[in-house]
């Protein structure tokens, strides 16, 4: 069965009933993860440093230490929710992160918090490249950018909501005789227990096992992966796809992209409180203001991955989304005024966030055999997670209120991030004109029609 052979009207009612019945689980999973992860930063507010008795520079060990757990696990993981069926491994995924959410509010010092970040980050390692690889069970490569770009910019709106949340929950301080932070961590966490709950039973796991659809849908749903070179179902380990992600040069390239675009977005997310409140504004209105920049990213990632779809390219949205916040970041440090440089901060989330959901669609397109997909996907985002590490390490305090050594780092970061796009770009136009030529061949796997890799081009 090739595209011609099935009527195209049943193929967008099928995928309309993904978005439906897949999305709306998959969206809400995704917020809480943010919303889990990003949530110390904002209970920093709350008097948790003086609570807790933390020295200057103990605080962003505490964030850092979240993704030594992270990194860690995320290869070994994701491998495993192929084994396990992803309503089972993402369902333990959430349960766990949930209870080590609620268990932060117990802490007492330094080492109890340290210890806590690190098992949320053993505990959520694996959730994020989990889901993009479950997309491509049911996504073709064209439609996978926006529905990538709709998961990041709802989580967008979830950081967005944090700061809502937080400010809500600060009127709690001393209600059952807990502080306002530890009752952060607690009403965040619980829901994750619970929607963990809920996606052992609710997700579903491969089209052809799903009772929803028809038998002419599972086929074309089956059957269009497949002629794509995309995975199936019932594919087992493969160990030279395994050790092929870590030689592939082009793997390696996307190593270095997705670290320069990740470290600025994550340390953007994790302290954009901080850095608003070190503008003059108080610590409750910070909390506030750190709304409207998520709300404008929230727009600029659902449109901006849309037209990456609709023109098939990747590469150049990453470029232009990055020359944007090199210009923002250089704005920061030579203007003055409280709101002339708020709306900066505003103007570089417009073009930052977009790039992480630009730059795993890249990743997932041009990606072949189940077994690499799985590993290079979660290498990629291990190894881009190191910068979440060092994250923590940025705008210190002595550095405010112009943070003028961060901000020089994030641009030298996202030059690097240009550079490597255009390299990529350049790699994959001439990997396209060998093939097509006939001196190259794309490299074949058994779960992948022989036709598909040498019909398929990589996107620029």
């Amino acid at each position: 069965m090739s595209r011609e052979y099935w009527d195209s009207e049943i193929e967008r009612k099928m995928v309309r009933k993904f978005d439906f019945r897949i999305l709306p689980l998959i969206l809400i999973l995704y917020t809480l993860s943010v919303i889990d992860r990003i949530n110390l930063g904002n209970a920093r507010l709350f008097d948790l440093e003086k609570d807790l008795n933390l020295k200057p520079g103990q605080f962003g060990w505490c964030l850092s230490v979240f993704y030594f757990g992270y990194i860690f696990f995320e290869i070994p993981s994701n491998n495993l929710l192929k084994r396990a069926t992803p309503s089972r491994w993402i369902s333990r995924i959430m349960i766990s992160w949930g209870i080590m959410s609620c268990c932060a509010a117990a802490v007492k010092n330094f080492a109890g918090l340290m210890s806590i970040r690190f098992f949320l980050g053993v505990a959520e390692a694996g959730f994020f490249p989990g889901v993009i690889y479950y997309f491509s069970f049911w996504y073709t490569r064209k439609e996978q950018a926006t529905r990538i770009g709709i998961l990041f910019a709802v989580s967008l709106l979830a950081s967005g909501f944090s700061g809502i949340l937080a400010y809500a929950i600060s009127h709690m301080h001393d209600v059952l005789g807990l502080k306002a932070w530890q009752w952060i961590f607690l009403i965040e966490g619980i829901p994750s227990i619970f929607f963990g709950i809920v996606t052992f039973f609710a997700l579903p796991d491969f089209p052809e096992t799903v009772k929803w659809l028809t038998s002419e849908e599972r086929a074309i749903a089956t059957k269009r992966l497949e002629l794509e070179g995309t995975v199936a179902k019932d594919t087992k380990f493969d160990r030279s796809q395994f050790l092929d992600s870590f030689t592939d040069i082009n793997v390696l390239l996307f190593l270095v992209l997705y670290f320069t675009v990740l470290t600025p977005s994550v340390t953007l997310a994790m302290l954009l409180p901080t850095i608003i409140a070190s503008l003059g504004f108080s610590d409750v209105n910070a909390q506030l203001l750190t709304t409207p920049p998520y709300i404008v990213a929230f727009f600029s990632t659902i449109l901006i991955t849309y037209h990456s779809d609709r023109v098939m390219q990747r590469g150049i949205h990453i470029i232009v989304c990055a020359t944007g916040c090199i210009i923002g970041f250089v704005l920061l440090m030579v203007l003055e005024g409280v709101w002339v440089l708020y709306g900066c901060l505003v103007f570089i989330s417009l073009c930052l966030y977009v790039c992480m959901p630009l730059c795993f669609a890249w990743i997932s397109n041009n990606i072949r055999g189940s077994t690499k997909v799985a590993t290079s996907t979660a290498l990629i985002s291990s190894f881009g997670n190191i910068g979440g590490a060092v994250g923590g390490q940025f705008f210190r305090a002595k550095e405010a209120p112009r943070y003028i050594s961060s901000h020089i780092i994030f641009i030298c970061l996202l030059s690097l991030s240009v550079i490597t796009s255009v390299i990529l770009r350049i790699r994959f136009k001439r990997e396209n004109s060998r093939a097509f030529q006939g001196r190259e061949e794309f490299p074949k796997f058994p779960e992948i029609s022989e036709y598909s890799p040498a019909q398929q081009k990589k996107i620029l």
